[in-house]
Formats: C-alpha cells, structure tokens, sequence
C-alpha cells in the first residue's frame, strides 16, 4: 500500500485563496467609500436649477446606487461566511474538496468583478452627468452646503 504524500503545492494555492478573500474585504471598504462619494457628489448640487432631464437622470443614479450598495451589502456578509468555509481546508489535507469548494469560489469572485465593474461605470457615467451640469451654461449649479 502506498501512503500519498500531501499536495504542498495545493496547500500553498489554498492558503493563497484564504488570503486574497481577506483581502476582498478591503475591496468592500474602498466601494463603500465610492459609493459615499458618488452620493455627496448628488447631493451637492441644488435640484430647483437643473432641467427636469437632469433631475431623472439625478434620479436614476439614486436608484443606482442603492442597488450597488445592496450588492456590496451582500458581498460584505457573504466574504465571512466564505472564509468560515476555507478555513477547514487551510493546513488540513484530510478536508475533502468538491464541485461546492470551486462554485463557492467563483460565485463571489464574480459577484466582486461585477460590483467593481459595475461601480467604475456608474462612475464615469456620473462623472460625466456632473460634468454636464456644470458645462450648461444656463443651468450652473449652486452647491449647496
């Protein structure tokens, strides 16, 4: 009978993923800020001078941002929950691995690319909308304080 000797290099690979999803987290706090900053971004700008184009598309970013706050919300409860699950497999070569492992995994590594793409497109959309704004000449916004 031969005795399998253990797959350090799978280890190493393992604890490597344990580290990136902790770092994930850090990935969370800069799109929490984001999300802050696009908000003060609308509220700066005094709605009774902007057209009523401007006003939907003020709107519509609103509604925007709530939806990618709630994804981050769900990414921000669902990275503990991964590494509660990792951590078996970190220096224990006796956890058995399966398909469970692999679509956890890309699951939330996706949901995080998706949140990331979909924030520095809103971005350079409000970017944008603000720099429209400012540009009309006869609707320049006041700030408000």
């Amino acid at each position: 009978m031969n005795k399998l000797t253990p797959d350090t290099g799978l280890e190493d690979e393992i604890q490597e993923l344990y580290i990136l999803a902790s770092h994930w987290m850090k990935d969370i706090c800069f799109m929490e800020d984001e999300l802050r900053f696009f908000n003060n971004i609308l509220d700066k700008y005094n709605t009774a001078n902007l057209t009523a184009d401007m006003v939907a598309k003020k709107d519509e970013f609103e509604q925007e941002l709530i939806k990618q706050a709630k994804n981050i919300d769900d990414l921000k409860s669902g990275i503990p929950v991964f590494l509660v699950f990792l951590k078996p497999f970190v220096g224990n070569d006796k956890e058995a691995m399966g398909l469970q492992f692999i679509e956890k995994y890309s699951t939330l590594a996706g949901a995080l690319s998706d949140s990331m793409t979909a924030l520095k497109a809103t971005k350079n959309k409000l970017f944008a909308y603000a720099e429209r704004i400012i540009a009309t000449g006869k609707t320049i916004p006041e700030l408000k304080n």
